[in-house]
């Protein structure tokens, strides 16, 4: 790692120095009916209906514009933070300064405020979250609940990094405690997934040994919480995500795993060798997944698209027991085909004009690295995956630059746009 953890000078002398261009700091009392006058006023918000994304965020400017930020504390950043206090604003230098400032600190309280750095304003910054991977305190801080947070934004931003941060994350997650708290062990996960978006052989040897200690310390979690039947499940399924092949690197440019078909909306499709020979854009959903449903406009446009052309569209789903339809939930406990016999209607109800099939696999497909839905993969004429992880609303032309560039290489043809209308001279 090309990195040191900065130290700077330490928080009581940035606080003195602070002291002297500020007025005041705020004081506690002063801030909790800070606090007490913006729940008022959310609350009547949310009583009249009006609490939505602009009102809140005139909410915060108003409450904001008599506060000196760069005077707030961490304890009073963070209790703004935990109630959207911040949504919206656009000018968050003063925080963001104050509590990089305090980050520099050497010890669980400026490591957590490196933490709240960065997530101020959205995604994380990919070099400030890496060299807080180096932050002193990191293997203490590790060891608390409130850790799973970094473990989660490193999740995110270690998906493209090469060269010396990406053995420097790698050294990072091999080396996480036996005794890390529970939400850095389950937040594991989403580490090896970043890291598993950009696999190449080049890792393998310590990809493999970042599978063996994060399967080790979840197995060791699961044996102390076997007896908490949910927690216990997520488990067994994090376990199978390690055993995947998107987890192991072995999904990209290779051969599609397995989908066995249990049931089709289309009787001929009785496997996923039906679409082989054209581009198949496979869709992992649910019912019960608002998302998921929301996108179905996106999907049908894409199914118009590409009609006539060697694109298939596929949702793959499994068996939930319990059916979301128009009329609310249906138990389907223990009766799978009575949540197949649903699926016609529901499809018409939502005009799907794409198939859907019922797979063995569960649909957070631990092979394509499902870890939520909708999933969008794109699989080549030949059968292996190219693109995976993506949204099904992601804007159109960037789906059909993937899809198209796959067709052309197959020799297949493509959509031509059709050229605009123009007058004729004189019209």
């Amino acid at each position: 790692m090309n990195r040191r953890f900065r130290l700077a000078i330490p928080v009581a002398a940035v606080l003195a120095l602070c002291g002297q261009a500020l007025a005041q700091p705020i004081a506690e009392e002063d801030f909790a009916k800070i606090l007490e006058s913006r729940q008022t006023k959310w609350d009547e918000l949310a009583a009249s209906g009006s609490l939505n994304a602009q009102s809140v965020t005139a909410l915060n400017k108003e409450i904001l514009a008599s506060i000196d930020l760069s005077a707030l504390t961490l304890d009073q950043i963070r209790a703004l933070s935990e109630n959207y206090g911040f949504y919206g604003i656009e000018d968050l230098s003063p925080v963001t300064n104050r509590l990089k400032e305090a980050a520099s600190e050497p010890t669980v309280e400026g490591l957590q405020a490196g933490v709240m750095a960065l997530s101020m304003g959205g995604m994380p910054d990919k070099d400030a979250a890496i060299e807080l991977m180096a932050h002193p305190a990191m293997n203490e801080f590790l060891k608390t609940e409130d850790a799973g947070e970094v473990i989660g934004m490193l999740g995110y931003v270690l998906r493209d990094v090469e060269g010396d941060d990406r053995a420097a994350a790698y050294a990072f997650a091999n080396a996480i405690p036996t005794d890390a708290s529970r939400s850095v062990v389950t937040g594991l996960r989403q580490i090896v997934g970043g890291l598993a978006s950009g696999y190449t052989p080049e890792d393998e040897q310590r990809h493999t040994a970042l599978l063996n200690h994060a399967k080790a310390l979840t197995s060791g979690l699961a044996e102390a919480m076997k007896d908490d039947e949910r927690m216990a499940g997520y488990l067994a399924d994090t376990i199978a995500f390690y055993d995947g092949n998107f987890a192991k690197g072995l999904l990209m440019n290779n051969p599609m795993p397995t989908i066995d078909v249990l049931w089709s909306s289309d009787e001929t499709i009785t496997s996923m060798d039906a679409f082989r020979g054209k581009v198949l854009v496979v869709d992992f959903w649910a019912t019960w997944c608002g998302p998921c449903v929301a996108s179905f406009p996106n999907v049908r446009e894409l199914q118009e698209h590409y009609n006539g052309y060697d694109v298939a569209i596929v949702g793959v789903t499994s068996v939930q027991g319990t059916h979301y339809g128009a009329n609310g939930p249906v138990d389907c406990t223990d009766d799978p085909d009575k949540e197949f016999s649903l699926m016609p209607e529901f499809m018409t109800e939502k005009n799907m004009t794409w198939p859907v099939v019922f797979s063995k696999q569960e649909v957070f497909n631990p092979d394509f690295g499902v870890s939520g839905i909708p999933h969008v993969a794109i699989i080549d004429p030949s059968g292996r995956v190219r693109f995976n992880g993506l949204h099904p609303a992601m804007p159109m032309e960037e789906k059909t630059a993937k899809i198209d560039s796959l067709l052309q290489e197959a020799g297949l043809r493509v959509p031509v746009s059709e050229p605009a209308a123009t007058e004729e001279a004189g019209g």
